[in-house]
């Protein structure tokens, strides 16, 4: 499976995506699923495939749509309202929302893993906690993105895996690659840790309350099978 290259892109988006009529004609051409659910920042404005110079702000669902003839795959973005028109009466899931805000969640209930999947009694405490730094993570690099990309690599393995079954434990050798790719995101932004970037977004955005999630367990995990290597989180 292949990416489709820009040029695919545009040629998509003039057959597929000018209006609703043309939008329906995704599922009858096409594999579809939902790829991701993402709160943007306040402010934040990023493109939509819908036509015309259209913006998305507050949400957007971004769509999985591969073509098995030629095996190139699409990853379209639309508004949260334009996207659950599409999936209204199908058999499609949407994910969870990811977000760094708590969106009135209180503490207990974020460290206790009720709004990851899951409940108290089958969510792993390391498993919740290492979803939501892969949330973390991946919001550093769609902060300053116009076109957002999806989840890929080692974030999105591990998270689909921990996702999955709530109950998994988080294992070192996973924490070690989230945070491998957290300094890797890192080096293209002025924070030298993940707190940093935090903080800054604590100082942007006062109104909103970011999710307050405590990492040491994860960091003892880390800490106790790689000793000598560096920490990001």
């Amino acid at each position: 499976m292949i990416n489709a290259n820009e040029h695919q892109i545009q040629i998509f988006k003039k057959f597929y995506c000018s209006n609703q009529k043309n939008r329906e004609e995704i599922f009858k051409n096409y594999r579809v699923s939902v790829e991701a659910f993402v709160e943007l920042f306040p402010g934040q404005q990023i493109n939509s495939y819908a036509s015309g110079n259209r913006k998305i702000t507050d949400s957007f669902i971004m769509f999985k749509v591969y073509d098995d003839k030629s095996d190139v795959c699409y990853f379209p973005v639309f508004s949260e309202t334009v996207g659950r028109q599409m999936l209204r009466g199908r058999n499609i899931e949407l994910p969870q929302k990811l977000s760094v805000f708590s969106n009135g969640q209180n503490k207990g209930q974020e460290t206790t893993g009720y709004f990851l999947g899951g409940s108290n009694h089958t969510t792993d405490k390391s498993n919740y906690l290492l979803r939501t730094l892969i949330i973390f993570v991946y919001s550093i690099r769609t902060y300053n993105q116009s076109n957002p990309s999806p989840m890929v690599g080692p974030l999105k393995t591990i998270f689909d895996r921990m996702n999955s079954d709530p109950s998994l434990c988080a294992s070192p050798s996973e924490i070690k690659s989230v945070n491998t790719v957290l300094k890797s995101f890192l080096s293209y932004t002025k924070f030298n840790s993940l707190a940093e970037y935090i903080n800054f977004i604590k100082e942007q955005y006062p109104c909103k309350n970011i999710k307050s999630v405590d990492f040491n367990l994860l960091r003892r995990l880390f800490q106790d099978k790689y000793p000598s290597d560096s920490l990001y989180f």
